[in-house]
């Protein structure tokens, strides 16, 4: 039987920090309030992470950050039901997505997942498989590995700074902090009809969609509030302009 224990007796950071400084290979399965989230070691290193909760996922962290758009996303989806390929393969196989791209947006994704079982309410129990992974065995073409101890501190750091800027208003925003700074000043950009598609249509498409994954993400972060698109705006374009600026 492998390592497992319970989060309220010894935390998450505490965990993977051990398992990092003693170059562990193998999956941390943490179960938390619900959702459980699997993080892939090799050797001490973050090499791949996955979430049943949905704001967590690839596909969300690419439409977020603009990396991709909707329309070729779940065109890609479509055609990965049907072939021996993902969608991120697909995507760039169409010219929709460069491999550094896809690796950076790996990389956001390990990041939310891990940052989301640092902040999660619920402690609940974590477990550890131990066994090598192989190299290249998640998207060879886009691979990450991520050292553990630094990731902390950038998780610690983000922290500090989304209790400093959302001020108690809104929980659990990660995206409207650091991670999609990129984004917030492409929407400012939108808004001021400087946008790389020139025609209204493009334009007003583009802010939509930005805009709907935004409410969605902070709908799902805080399920006791309503969030309108309006409301959603106001709070997005107050720091961005701050940022930008």
């Amino acid at each position: 039987m492998g390592l497992q224990g319970d989060l309220e007796t010894i935390s998450f950071a505490s965990v993977i920090d051990s398992l990092a400084r003693d170059e562990k290979s193998g999956v941390l399965k943490l179960e938390q309030g619900g959702v459980e989230r699997r993080l892939f070691l090799q050797r001490g290193k973050l090499v791949h992470a996955e979430s049943t909760n949905k704001a967590e996922r690839l596909a969300k962290v690419l439409l977020r950050r603009g990396i991709c758009d909707a329309r070729s996303l779940e065109q890609a989806k479509r055609e990965a039901r049907h072939a021996a390929k993902g969608f991120v393969e697909i995507l760039v196989a169409n010219g929709c997505l460069t491999w550094e791209k896809a690796a950076e947006a790996r990389r956001a994704c390990l990041e939310d997942i891990v940052f989301g079982a640092i902040r999660h309410r619920d402690a609940g129990a974590f477990s550890f498989d131990e066994g090598l992974i192989a190299d290249g065995a998640w998207d060879s073409g886009a691979p990450i590995r991520v050292d553990i101890p630094f990731l902390l501190m950038e998780m610690a750091r983000r922290e500090d700074e989304m209790k400093r800027v959302s001020g108690g208003r809104l929980q659990g925003s990660t995206c409207l902090v650091t991670g999609d700074l990129e984004f917030r000043i492409n929407l400012v950009r939108l808004l001021a009809s400087d946008a790389p598609d020139g025609s209204e249509e493009g334009r007003a498409a583009q802010l939509a969609e930005g805009l709907e994954a935004m409410r969605s993400r902070l709908q799902s972060d805080n399920p006791g509030r309503r969030m309108t698109s309006a409301a959603v705006l106001r709070y997005i374009l107050s720091r961005a302009l701050d940022r930008v600026q």
